[in-house]
């Protein structure tokens, strides 16, 4: 099988979904961290999902790469519940979770073995693989061991091998979150150009208000495990990172995020 022969559209779509955590005792309440969401993400969109710590944005998140199960409403990834889709969905975590005795390489290859199997030969996926780590700008850094790489670097080729194995739907959980604000910058340019050239469909949690309105083409608010706005972000493309908070549309938006937060207001990166 060629990676470049499957024609799967993706899309999502989310119905009156409820998730609900057991008491940790008998005299507590259940836990209900999502509340009645329902939304529809289209084929090469690149959706953000904001709001506070707690707020349920991560529980819809894991229940749409399959990881929770809900305790009610529905969820089709490219038209399948979310674990027979799995074949179609990749995601990134905050932290990288590279293997200590891989290189860079290697680490890519790896994402590989475990999707395709022997689908792909071990030429293919070290070509694919030193494509994916040149495409996020450390190809210089092939054969350097997770030790031997800078946070930033790391970040990027864990969005290599997450991408290696192109998937139709991405989730992303605040994958740059622990980045110092310039490789941070760094690390998403290379995002939104790879993102550019394959437009997959792509699902991002974010705290950072300025990040979301970066990245996205729409933004989903979240409060108190329900969806309060959807936003759509009609600022051309490609925004400035060190410009945009001049631009009248930048500013109108945070102020719509903040208020849909319920927040006092704060600078951008901060909820």
């Amino acid at each position: 099988m060629r990676i470049e022969d499957r024609q799967t559209p993706a899309s999502i779509t989310v119905e009156d979904l409820e998730v609900v955590f057991p008491p940790p005792t008998p005299d507590d309440p259940p836990a209900v961290a999502v509340d009645g969401v329902s939304f529809e993400i289209n084929t090469g969109e690149l959706v953000v999902l904001v709001g506070r710590s707690g707020c349920g944005k991560t529980s819809v998140l894991n229940v749409l790469a399959g990881l929770y199960k809900p305790t009610s409403g529905s969820v089709s990834i490219v038209g399948k519940p979310p674990l027979a889709a799995r074949d179609h969905i990749g995601y990134m975590f905050a932290r990288d979770g590279l293997l200590p005795w891989r290189t860079a390489r290697r680490n890519v290859e790896f994402a590989l073995e475990i999707r395709y199997g022997r689908s792909l030969s071990r030429s293919e996926r070290k070509a694919r693989a030193i494509e994916y780590i040149e495409k996020v700008g450390v190809g210089h850094a092939l054969n350097r061991y997770p030790w031997q790489l800078s946070n930033g670097m790391r970040q990027r080729v864990a969005l290599a091998r997450t991408w290696a194995i192109e998937p139709d739907v991405l989730f992303m959980d605040e994958p740059f979150a622990a980045l110092d604000a310039q490789t941070r910058a760094e690390v998403q340019r290379e995002f939104l150009d790879v993102w550019t050239r394959d437009k997959k469909t792509v699902v991002f949690v974010t705290h950072d208000l300025k990040e979301a309105i970066l990245l996205a083409d729409r933004i989903i608010v979240m409060r108190g495990g329900k969806v309060v706005d959807q936003v759509s972000v009609d600022i051309a493309r490609p925004r400035d990172e060190n410009m945009i908070e001049e631009d009248p549309a930048y500013r109108s938006m945070h102020h719509r995020l903040i208020e849909g937060l319920q927040l006092d207001h704060v600078p951008s990166r901060e909820i």
